[in-house]
């Protein structure tokens, strides 16, 4: 539920990947909730992390961690979405909403696969060129990083909320796995 408001390039959630053990472990007589030792090992990979970095109350850290610690979370992310999506029918009623959902969906369209006339790489998965249409009355120079809420409205991104790219900043990931979960 860490940003879940922007599904995909979420810098958010890729902030992270620098936390995930590089091995989890089957433990087969424990109960099922907890035979894999992946998300346990995450959440105190996590909470090393916000240790040693010093992490505020809003970052991603600090949300993952009380949402992994919340006894309650599928009501509260029950009424997280409701909010979510109530606020995205009230953005809809009016022209300048739809335009800002055209403006986050261009935003995520030209992340995966930029437009020709721009130079930039595209994303690593976009191989065929017919296969993503682009807003043709768009600023042929949309440089704006347009993102998601939570309460359904959207926003320039700023350079702290930058939508994450691969070909921008790969997960900081070492070939032994997280420096944070060694010893789990």
């Amino acid at each position: 539920m860490v940003d879940f408001w922007n599904p995909v390039f979420s810098s958010r959630r890729a902030q992270l990947m620098r936390y995930v053990p590089s091995t989890a472990t089957y433990n087969t007589s424990a109960p099922p909730q907890d035979k894999y030792t992946l998300g346990a090992d995450l959440v105190a990979a996590v909470e090393r992390g916000i240790a040693t970095y010093g992490c505020d109350d809003a970052s991603p850290e600090a949300e993952f961690v009380r949402l992994a610690r919340n006894p309650n979370i599928f009501n509260d992310a029950y009424a997280k979405l409701e909010t979510y999506i109530k606020g995205i029918n009230n953005h809809l009623k009016n022209e300048n909403g739809v335009l800002d959902y055209m403006r986050v969906a261009e935003t995520r369209r030209r992340t995966f696969r930029p437009p020709p006339r721009s130079r930039k790489p595209a994303h690593p998965l976009a191989e065929f060129e017919l296969t993503l249409p682009y807003a043709q009355k768009m600023d042929p120079n949309f440089e704006e990083t347009w993102v998601m809420k939570s309460d359904g409205t959207v926003e320039i991104a700023t350079p702290a909320k930058s939508v994450w790219h691969p070909r921008d900043n790969q997960a900081h990931l070492i070939a032994s796995g997280c420096p944070h979960s060694q010893g789990v």
